[in-house]
């Protein structure tokens, strides 16, 4: 067991959308989709620490934004993880938010996931990773992939998860222009019709077989999202106008876009042109990751 002095620190991944095509809706108003996602070296951290009741405290540069009632997403897994537990369990759960909220790359989802994985193992439930994600798929429909942490491919609800071999290197300039986009209202601004079921080839050995590939793909809520921001359009010129930018588009219902680049080095070039170009952005040069099971 844990004693007083115990505590556990887990990382809540970037979670990215390099396609998200929406195939079909269900009778519940449910979009089906398809999309291939990654995660980034970038994250937020969840921090567990002792307590006899739930407690959440939150951190960082963007604490502000988050909600410090029993609603936010962290608090509403750890609860529904205690409850399917049908024990008395407190934590201490200290959130440090280092990724802007409602941007389109699971920063709410993966913290929700970072918590349940810790709590999982600081309370040794060791319950197994589809356990995790049934409970998960009610709270949203992002987290279960956020628990997986692998490159992955998800269909229906988020409900069918494929986890797939690693990518090659891939470096990528994330930018957030300070507008968050409620995913709900992209969604029903959305019109016309279901793009197609379309099978993935998963054997890329370069980024350019991979950025060749995705030429072909796309992300069917970037136009609604653009509606209600247009400034994502700005974004998204301003990181393909730099030498050694591949391919760029929207994560999510965003509005945080990425740009896949050449190097790493390109990609830190345009982030710190960018820095100083629209010092209100959040800019940030990563790299793709693969976390291994927790």
């Amino acid at each position: 067991m844990f004693n007083k002095s115990s505590e556990l620190k887990i990382k809540a991944p970037a979670k990215i959308n390099l396609y998200l095509h929406l195939v079909g809706k269900k009778d519940n108003g449910y979009h089906l989709l398809e999309s291939l996602v990654a995660f980034t070296d970038l994250g937020d951290w969840i921090t567990l620490k002792t307590s006899s009741d739930l407690v959440f405290e939150v951190d960082g540069p963007f604490k502000e934004k988050i909600p410090h009632t029993d609603d936010n997403l962290v608090m509403r897994a750890a609860k529904t993880l205690a409850e399917f537990a049908q024990r008395k369990l407190g934590a201490h759960i200290h959130l440090y938010k280092d990724l802007p909220p409602a941007s389109g790359i699971g920063g709410g989802s993966s913290d929700a996931a970072a918590t349940l994985l810790g709590l999982n193992k600081f309370w040794e439930l060791d319950y197994p990773l589809s356990v995790l994600q049934n409970l998960a798929l009610p709270l949203g429909s992002d987290i279960p992939v956020c628990l997986q942490r692998q490159t992955s491919l998800i269909k229906g609800i988020g409900d069918h998860i494929t986890v797939l071999p690693p990518l090659p290197p891939v470096s990528l300039l994330l930018v957030n222009p300070g507008v968050q986009v409620p995913t709900q209202n992209v969604y029903q601004k959305r019109e016309g019709s279901f793009t197609p079921s379309t099978s993935w080839n998963n054997n890329h050995q370069t980024v350019d077989q991979l950025v060749g590939q995705l030429s072909h793909f796309h992300n069917d809520l970037e136009p609604p999202a653009t509606l209600i921001a247009p400034i994502i359009q700005d974004v998204l010129k301003a990181i393909g106008n730099f030498k050694g930018c591949l391919l760029q588009r929207l994560s999510g219902s965003g509005a945080t876009c990425w740009g896949i680049f050449a190097s790493h080095e390109a990609a830190l070039h345009a982030e710190k042109i960018l820095h100083t170009q629209y010092p209100a952005w959040w800019v940030k040069a990563t790299q793709l990751k693969d976390y291994a099971p927790y």
